[in-house]
């Protein structure tokens, strides 16, 4: 393809994150076989786990913002199995200050595996990479105990709570670049 997107991957020990580019989103949006056979890996049926990840609006920024595209979100491919197992990646660019925020969501059959807290490091490794960067932060439910358990094994502190738009109150966490492993 002439005007294939970069391309942008996280590998990890388990993982491959794979930045969403916009074929992937023109393929998902078709049929999720098609994204099986681009990919080629397996796509379960309760993926995504959280279907606004799937949303016309979050294609057309893709589309738009191609520059961003490493900022933005990504696949989770178990190496091993070959399996679409999640999604997640960044909430935009560093912003002036050095804030970058991470999120991530796993299909229950992959969960309590320590995945989680795998994409989540690679994600918050990735971004420190970057001299800019100063700050990862992530929201979580209050009640999101696996989602608390993997950002407190990042070393994250709790620093507040945020009113999301979305979510309502969700907790801020944070872990500042020499506070990082």
């Amino acid at each position: 393809m002439e005007n294939e997107s970069p391309k942008y991957i996280i590998e990890t020990e388990n993982l491959q994150l794979i930045a969403c580019a916009p074929e992937h989103y023109e393929a998902l949006l078709r049929d999720k076989q098609e994204l099986s056979r681009l990919l080629n890996v397996r796509v379960p049926d309760n993926w995504p786990v959280f279907s606004e990840s799937v949303s016309p609006q979050v294609y057309e920024f893709i589309r738009k913002n191609l520059a961003q595209l490493e900022w933005g979100f990504y696949l989770f491919i178990h190496r091993k199995d070959r399996v679409l197992i999640g999604e997640g990646g960044f909430k935009g660019q560093p912003n002036e200050e050095g804030v970058v925020e991470i999120g991530y969501a796993l299909v229950p059959e992959y969960r309590r595996r320590g995945l989680a807290t795998e994409a989540a490091r690679a994600f918050t490794r990735h971004a420190f990479s970057y001299p800019q960067v100063q700050i990862v932060q992530a929201h979580t439910l209050p009640h999101g105990e696996e989602s608390i358990n993997v950002l407190k094994k990042l070393g994250m502190k709790l620093i507040g709570t945020f009113n999301d738009p979305e979510d309502g109150n969700v907790l801020r966490w944070r872990l500042e670049r020499g506070e990082f492993e």
